[in-house]
């Protein structure tokens, strides 16, 4: 496969990065005294494309932190792989006191590698938020101590 020339995330339908992605294994280089000084052996390439993949396939593609105003919530910041992805590009649903559901077009993202996970970013006697995945989106669940659904701030990861 040839490399292609636009990030792997943000492609029309976006997937996590493989050797494949960089020309795939490089050729052995053979006579080291081939390449310039300073240049990298096959071998050093070959290690970075190997960490590059493995990265992908470890790295949250999305983190979306949720602040609440006056028992609203809104997208407080966004860091994406995809270059593009903005807090507007999230639709935050209120599904009641601490129960936040966050959406996206379909396509925006690679297929998730795992489940979603959150935490909260307040003080208070918080329980573990509960992060599920939903079509094209998460669902947060953020939980005091007593078990009792209430608005608080936090910080989702998608894997």
């Amino acid at each position: 496969m040839a490399a292609s020339e636009t990030m792997t995330f943000d492609l029309a339908a976006p997937r996590r990065p493989t050797a494949d992605d960089v020309d795939a294994t490089l050729v052995n280089d053979g006579d080291p005294g081939v390449l310039g000084t300073g240049m990298p052996y096959d071998w050093q390439l070959n290690q970075a494309l190997a960490l590059c993949a493995a990265y992908g396939r470890m790295l949250p593609v999305l983190s979306i932190e949720v602040h609440f105003a006056a028992g609203t919530p809104s997208v407080y910041a966004v860091q994406a792989l995809r270059s593009t992805l903005v807090a507007g590009d999230i639709t935050v649903t209120d599904n009641g006191a601490g129960d936040v559901t966050l959406t996206w077009a379909a396509d925006t993202l690679p297929v998730a590698a795992s489940s979603p996970e959150a935490t909260m970013v307040e003080d208070g006697p918080w329980l573990v938020p509960v992060a599920t995945a939903v079509a094209n989106g998460v669902r947060v669940k953020t939980i005091v101590d007593g078990n009792v659904l209430t608005d608080g701030n936090f910080k989702v990861h998608v894997h």
